[in-house]
């Protein structure tokens, strides 16, 4: 509630952002708050926000390390809306 402003109302939002490791299926999600975002060039707006969220897979030097094997691991990776300044 400290940190609430019309301001952030306006443009902050959130994004979860979801990792799976392909090893043993171990989740990790974080939640993480934006006041902009990077997203891919595409011919249309809803086609940046879809290619943003679209699964990613990270391998080779990318690989994070999974908490649950301690170990560096091919995982997936997924960004979705939680709460967005746009009204959805």
């Amino acid at each position: 509630k400290r940190d609430y402003s019309k301001l952030v109302e306006t443009f902050v939002g959130q994004i979860v952002s979801t990792l799976t490791c392909s090893v043993c299926g171990e989740v990790s999600t974080v939640f993480e708050y934006f006041w902009d975002l990077s997203v891919p060039l595409a011919s249309s707006v809803s086609r940046c926000l879809e290619k943003f969220t679209s699964t990613e897979i990270l391998d080779g030097h990318d690989r994070p390390k999974c908490e649950k094997c301690n170990e560096k691991r091919k995982m997936t990776k997924r960004l979705c809306w939680s709460e967005t300044p746009f009204g959805s």
